[in-house]
C-alpha cells in the first residue's frame, strides 16, 4: 500500500577542511525529528511499506530516507576523522549536505 505526500531526503555529511569531500564514516549516525524534536516516521521507500529507526547509520557519510514531513530537523553524529556533532535545523527535501569543519590531522 502506498502512502501519499512523502518526501524523500538524501543527507551527505562532507568535510570543510579536506576540500568538501564525503567523509568517509559508516559509523556515523543521523537522527531525524521534526522541528519540535518530536519523532518522525522514516521510510526506506517511496510505497511507505519499510519503516526505519532514527538514528540512521551513515554509509560513507550517507543516509537516504521517505518522510511525511516537509521540514525536519536533523543531528549528524560522526567519528572520522574526528568525533562531532553537527545540527541542521528547517531541513527540506532541497537540502543535501551537511558540513563538518573538521580540523586537519
Amino acid at each position: 500500500m502506498a502512502i501519499s505526500g512523502l518526501y524523500r531526503y538524501d543527507v551527505q555529511v562532507l568535510s570543510l577542511r579536506r576540500g568538501m569531500a564525503p567523509i568517509d564514516d559508516d559509523a556515523g549516525t543521523l537522527t531525524v525529528t521534526n522541528t519540535s524534536d518530536g519523532a518522525v516516521t522514516l521510510f526506506a521507500d517511496r510505497d511507505g511499506g519499510n519503516s526505519l529507526t532514527s538514528p540512521l547509520t551513515l554509509k560513507d557519510g550517507r543516509a537516504s530516507f521517505w518522510t511525511a514531513n516537509a521540514t525536519i530537523k536533523l543531528v549528524a553524529a560522526v567519528t572520522v576523522p574526528i568525533t562531532q556533532t553537527i545540527t541542521a535545523t528547517n531541513w527540506t527535501p532541497n537540502d543535501h549536505v551537511l558540513v563538518a569543519s573538521d580540523p586537519i590531522s
